[in-house]
């Protein structure tokens, strides 16, 4: 019998854990219950007070972490201290110091080179949190979603060709919808939500209430139901709330700012491995807006470019959105 599990989502919580501990509990999270599921789409660290707490609570909770660009900018100093390529530039202007000083206890009036070379070497566990970070996918499926820090690239014939710059990176595409997913939906952070909603209206898209949305999956149960489960948004209510474009939904908070981490609830199994046989065909995608929501019909939209086979998203009068 297969598991539905609880998912919380957030990302680029950036070493403000009191942040993301309050979202998480408004989202009722429950630490303990083995059908809750974390998911940090990356950016743990920097900028923040806490990284070393949001360390200790993710990897005391079992979350499912995707590596972000600011874990990559803390593995590059564990890894090779002051001589890595960017980490005096990442110091300076990226916010890595903070970190340096949650997990290794340095201040800010002792920040000398040779201080900051020989503090890596007084991090307690060193060894194991650079395991961690190095071991950190640069995405996790289950059935209906993909989960990402910056994006996948929607120009490849397999997705999962996305390369490590451009999962981590990305900001151009990341308000277009990604057509070569096989039907999921991507979940992503790294870009502000507030950037890629202006993005994406400019582009002819609408902003709908993601709260009025209700997601028909590639789920099934083991009779073969397809699963219908509603999102639930957490966090910000303005325009740093989540946005959707298409079949992506980016949930970067500007929690450094706001003081506040978006998660995204969502219900799904685990992604099922099919080994020696084709996969079987996955249903048609459908959203149903359940909730009155003022909608553009041109939020949803698709692009043709070989070899991605053509797709196109359309309102019906009874609400579906479908493709």
């Amino acid at each position: 019998m297969r598991t539905l599990y609880k998912y919380f989502i957030f990302g680029d919580v950036h070493g403000e854990y009191n942040a993301l501990i309050r979202s998480l509990e408004e989202a009722g999270y429950e630490r303990g219950n083995a059908k809750h599921k974390l998911v940090s789409l990356g950016d743990n660290f920097d900028r923040g007070p806490d990284s070393r707490k949001i360390y200790n609570f993710l990897t005391q909770n079992h979350a499912i972490c995707v590596k972000g660009n600011h874990d990559a900018m803390f593995q590059e100093y564990l890894e090779k201290g002051m001589d890595g390529e960017f980490v005096l530039f990442n110091i300076l202007h990226n916010g890595l110091g903070e970190t340096i000083k949650s997990f290794s206890g340095l201040q800010d009036n002792q920040f000398s080179v040779d201080t900051l070379q020989m503090a890596r070497h007084n991090i307690q566990n060193r060894e194991s949190l650079l395991r961690w970070i190095k071991e950190m996918p640069l995405f996790y499926e289950t059935d209906t979603f993909i989960f990402v820090h910056a994006g996948i690239n929607p120009n490849l014939s397999n997705w999962k060709d996305t390369d490590e710059h451009y999962a981590l990176w990305d900001i151009e595409d990341s308000h277009k919808p990604c057509v070569n997913v096989n039907n999921k939906v991507i979940i992503f952070g790294h870009h502000h939500a507030f950037r890629v909603r202006n993005n994406g209206l400019e582009a002819g898209m609408g902003d709908p209430d993601l709260n009025s949305v209700e997601l028909g999956t590639n789920s099934c149960d083991e009779n073969g139901n397809r699963h219908f489960y509603r999102l639930a948004c957490y966090g910000n209510t303005d325009e740093n709330r989540p946005y959707v474009s298409g079949n992506k939904i980016a949930i970067d908070g500007c929690t450094n700012l706001t003081k506040k981490v978006n998660v995204v609830v969502v219900e799904d199994y685990e992604k099922e491995e099919v080994a020696a046989k084709e996969e079987s065909p996955r249903p048609d995608g459908e959203i149903r807006v359940t909730g009155s929501v003022s909608m553009d019909p041109t939020w949803f939209y698709a692009y043709n470019e070989p070899p991605v086979t053509t797709t196109t998203y359309t309102i019906n009068g009874a609400g579906h959105i479908t493709w």
